[in-house]
């Protein structure tokens, strides 16, 4: 009767601890990608306005202007004069995308990896 009971509530638990585990991991990488957009910015203001260029955004410069990023597993797959996209990919291999258009507005978008969306809600934005 015990051992029923403990395998019935295992079988509940466990499930919504591997969720709550998600969450946590994409939380992380929600608050790299907003770190990595301070940087990017602080990057920008440094190189006359432009986020491009030698003294412009790369993933070296990003984790030298902010070392929490060390271990993000970041990269910039956009970049011009006037905008630039981060994307963080989380241990649950979700991404989180900060785009900075050229008219200086932000768009926040993120991809789920699985079924399980994790901290990726299902329209694909965060905040």
């Amino acid at each position: 009767m015990v051992l029923l009971l403990v395998t019935m509530l295992s079988a509940v638990a466990v499930p919504v601890y591997l969720e709550q585990r998600e969450k946590a991991l994409d939380a992380e990488a929600r608050a790299d990608a907003r770190a990595a957009q301070g940087a990017a910015e602080q990057i920008g203001e440094e190189n006359e306005g432009r986020y491009d260029g030698p003294d412009g955004i790369t993933v070296a410069r990003l984790v030298q202007v902010e070392e929490a990023l060390v271990d993000a597993e970041l990269d910039v797959p956009v970049l011009s004069a006037r905008a630039y996209t981060l994307r963080v990919t989380s241990d649950t291999g979700n991404s989180f995308t900060v785009t900075r258009n050229s008219d200086g507005s932000d768009t926040l978008t993120c991809a789920s990896a699985s079924a399980s969306d994790g901290g990726c809600p299902a329209d694909g934005t965060w905040e």
